[in-house]
């Protein structure tokens, strides 16, 4: 009996194992089909991610080229328009000295006040500051212990009357326009910036970058120089200074300049940066 009951059960468990055999096929089928399909889409995802990024990538490059070259251009222009400029308000200032001189000396005695530090400015020293209109007009600065002469007060006066026109006109691309003689004097336009009646007393201009880099012994060849970068003290800002010599036949007067803001440029590549 007990040998008819255990081959009673190896006839059920063999229909059961045919019947579960083709479900079992199946099974393993979609197993080699679900593996087939993701192989599939994985490369498929990755050829579309490597094709994505390539484009992103040519497209950023093509992009930072532009960038690279419009930036190039805007600072080269920056520089050759500070060249010009400056070339052509040396010859202007070299044009107006040769005029015969008018009764000058009463007008710089209109003009330009002693401080009691030793300078003369031209604005008194007694009336607030904000009241001199550097919109409109250049600041003038004699050092202490200059020797003012007839020669001096002549230029220094032609040199406000440019550079207050001159500087007003490109002050949307230059923070400043200046003159400085060679005895430490100055006239400066800055718009809205009455720097020179801020200047220390004891400043002495031909030392400075910007002057002694155009002096005949450092550049024999007279042409437009530029400074490294460095801090303003006096308004605390980076900047660089172009400086183009200024000579009455073989007799070195002193210098005219721009200064460039360093983040005026910075600003142009943020602007740039914007897609």
């Amino acid at each position: 009996m007990f040998s008819q009951f255990r081959q009673t059960l190896q006839k059920q468990w063999c229909v059961r194992f045919v019947k579960n055999r083709p479900t079992s096929l199946t099974y393993k089928t979609l197993i080699n089909m679900a593996l087939r399909v993701t192989v599939v889409v994985l490369i498929s995802a990755g050829v579309s991610y490597v094709h994505v990024m390539s484009r992103l990538e040519a497209q950023t490059q093509v992009q930072l080229e532009k960038y690279i070259s419009a930036r190039g251009q805007y600072e080269s222009n920056i520089f050759k328009l500070a060249q010009d400029n400056l070339t052509l308000l040396r010859d202007r200032l070299l044009q107006e000295f040769k005029q015969p001189p008018n009764d000058f000396q009463a007008e710089f005695e209109r003009q330009y006040f002693s401080w009691n530090d030793g300078t003369k400015r031209n604005y008194p020293q007694n009336r607030p500051r904000k009241d001199f209109d550097s919109t409109r007009y250049a600041g003038s600065f004699i050092g202490q212990n200059v020797q003012i002469t007839k020669e001096l007060k002549q230029q220094l006066l032609t040199a406000n009357t440019l550079i207050s026109a001159y500087g007003s006109a490109w002050s949307n691309q230059f923070v400043d326009t200046y003159f400085v003689r060679r005895e430490n004097a100055t006239t400066t336009y800055w718009k809205g910036v009455p720097i020179l009646l801020e200047t220390p007393p004891d400043f002495y201009m031909p030392k400075e970058e910007f002057f002694y880099i155009a002096e005949p012994q450092h550049n024999p060849s007279r042409s437009t120089k530029w400074t490294g970068v460095y801090l303003d003290l006096s308004v605390k800002v980076w900047m660089i200074s172009a400086s183009v010599p200024v000579y009455e036949g073989d007799r070195f007067l002193g210098v005219v300049g721009h200064d460039v803001v360093l983040t005026h440029i910075l600003h142009l590549e943020i602007v740039m940066s914007i897609p």
